[in-house]
């Protein structure tokens, strides 16, 4: 955390909840009909090869992924006040690095250990019961059209009626939610 501090991440997270509580509650008290997208990062981290406090240690980082939702939501810390109101919908960033084994390296699109995406949008359905979409991606070089179509073809499968996820993809400015427009200035 700037400037220079160490360790005080946890911290930082905390404050950030409390702050979006706060403008969630003064916006909804101007227009209680207000509705608000999350950007939380989508990860898969696989343990690999390792003993049972490595496979321990991975799957706890893969959880910290929840953390500020859970926070949000008052499942984790409601002594911070959250509550399953404050989440409207879930928005979602993932990238192509986005899957990587514990203290390693990126694992591969392909390679058994890669997670297809509508699985981890069927987690997040399952954990928070709200629609979401995916808030950001992309790919650079040669491999942004393939990436982008794996993205599409993902949340598709994600949409069939036996996954019942809501996801969607917002593909280029500007975007319109709830008649606001809005986009890069």
């Amino acid at each position: 955390m700037n400037p220079y501090c160490h360790g005080r991440g946890v911290e930082l997270k905390r404050q950030l909840v409390r702050a979006k509580i706060a403008a969630i509650e003064a916006i909804r008290t101007v227009d209680p009909r207000a509705r608000f997208i999350t950007a939380e990062p989508l990860i898969n981290v696989e343990a690999g090869l390792g003993d049972e406090e490595h496979v321990r240690s991975a799957q706890a980082y893969q959880q910290v992924q929840f953390e500020a939702l859970d926070i949000l939501c008052g499942t984790k810390e409601p002594e911070l006040g959250g509550a399953p109101d404050y989440i409207d919908i879930v928005g979602l960033n993932y990238y192509p690095d986005d899957q990587w084994y514990h203290g390693g390296s990126t694992i591969p699109m392909g390679h058994h250990a890669y997670r297809p995406l509508h699985t981890l949008l069927e987690e997040v359905r399952l954990r928070y019961g709200r629609p979401h979409l995916i808030a950001e991606t992309g790919a650079e070089g040669c491999g942004r059209s393939s990436w982008f179509h794996y993205v599409c073809s993902e949340v598709h499968t994600a949409l069939d009626p036996v996954c019942r996820s809501w996801a969607s993809v917002f593909t280029r400015w500007p975007t319109t939610l709830a008649g606001i427009t809005s986009g890069p200035s």
